[in-house]
């Protein structure tokens, strides 16, 4: 209740300094799966193959527009009604769901003064503000991954940067098709601010989880298995 409600003081504030302009430029969130136990998972996109009991890590990604980014809250969500093939997966003391801050690395010149334009964002509380697991009735969500500054936050130029990760256990046969929104999903606390206090329109990405094709030996092995057993009936039948 804390956690959200320093959000929604933040997001009324920067709203307020920013009623007599309009939107500022596209942000972007872009969500990319980082790792899966299954060896023959292909990641660092945002689909990915999977089979049930595959544990799977969604990282999420923000690239701030032209007019740069001063405070952000983002959430995601999972499984939309009629599927469950996700849950969230804390593994021993580590939560499903890790928020990270923004500290830009680069190495600068003059020192100090580079070192006090680079843009540092930190969470306005530890962690996200909850989670709510998929059901077979019911979206799952990942609420919220938010930082901000009381100065000039990220730039475009810094390009893309991970802001959190999400652990997931794959728990049903996968049907293939979208599974994971970014969005402003936690009414009153999610928005996105720019270094103006302007509001910013956000590009928001997904992901998917898809199930494994059969590879091209294996496919041509079973064609020629269900012609073999086609041609065995025909003999039998003359």
């Amino acid at each position: 209740m804390m956690k959200r409600s320093i959000l929604s003081l933040t997001v009324a504030l920067a709203f307020a300094l920013g009623l007599s302009s309009s939107a500022s430029a596209d942000a972007t969130v872009d969500l990319v799966w980082l790792s899966s136990s299954n060896t023959a998972a292909v990641t660092g996109t945002s689909a990915i193959q999977g089979a049930p009991g595959d544990t799977i890590t969604l990282g999420i990604f923000l690239t701030a527009g032209t007019e740069g980014l001063s405070s952000y809250g983002v959430s995601i969500s999972f499984d939309a009604p009629g599927f469950n093939q996700l849950d969230l997966n804390p593994i021993g003391s580590k939560t499903a769901a890790t928020e990270y801050g923004l500290k830009a690395t680069v190495t600068c010149t003059p020192f100090p003064a580079c070192f006090f334009n680079t843009p540092t964002m930190a969470p306005f509380t530890p962690g996200v503000s909850g989670v709510v697991e998929s059901t077979g009735a019911n979206t799952g969500f990942v609420y919220t991954f938010e930082a901000g500054t009381l100065g000039n936050g990220l730039l475009a130029s810094f390009g893309a940067f991970q802001i959190g990760e999400i652990d997931f256990t794959v728990n049903t046969p996968v049907k293939d098709g979208p599974n994971l929104a970014s969005g402003f999903f936690n009414v009153g606390a999610d928005g996105a601010y720019d270094n103006a206090s302007q509001p910013v329109t956000v590009i928001w990405g997904g992901a998917s989880i898809d199930a494994f094709a059969p590879e091209p030996g294996t496919a041509a092995l079973l064609g020629m298995g269900l012609v073999g057993l086609v041609l065995a009936g025909r003999r039998q039948r003359d």
